[in-house]
């Protein structure tokens, strides 16, 4: 299994599921996944390279490990609890991102002066309704 899809308005998945993700996962996409509240299994998956958290409520801090350990080049934050200083540290942490998705954030224009200035390989931007 490469890639999976486990979000949508329904969605009930809870940390259990997490443990029993394979390890060899490129491609994981939890958006609106209401019940998260601890991702830190997903830090596990070192061969994951789009992760979709949109909507879910995950700590930041657990956002921030997964993309120190694994090789993100797609990451979808939207309607997540993203402010300036987060997306500082994504950037620093993850400057070879093709695609970034932060819609419905607290980012300003100091985050995105960090994210243009350390992400010189985006193709994809998304900050519409930001803050």
């Amino acid at each position: 299994l490469a890639c999976l899809n486990c979000g949508g308005p329904r969605c009930f998945i809870t940390e259990r599921l997490l443990s029993f993700l394979p390890p060899n996962l490129e491609a994981l996409d939890l958006a609106d996944c209401k019940l998260l509240r601890d991702i830190d299994e997903v830090s596990k998956l070192h061969h994951l390279s789009a992760l979709s958290l949109e909507g879910c409520v995950a700590p930041m801090a657990q956002v921030l490990e997964i993309c120190r350990r694994c090789p993100l080049t797609s990451l979808n934050l939207s309607r997540c609890a993203v402010a300036d200083e987060t997306a500082k540290e994504i950037a620093s942490i993850l400057p070879k991102l093709l695609e970034l998705e932060l819609s419905g954030s607290l980012v300003s224009d100091v985050g995105l002066k960090a994210i243009a200035g350390q992400c010189r390989r985006l193709v994809q931007l998304g900050l519409r309704s930001c803050a």
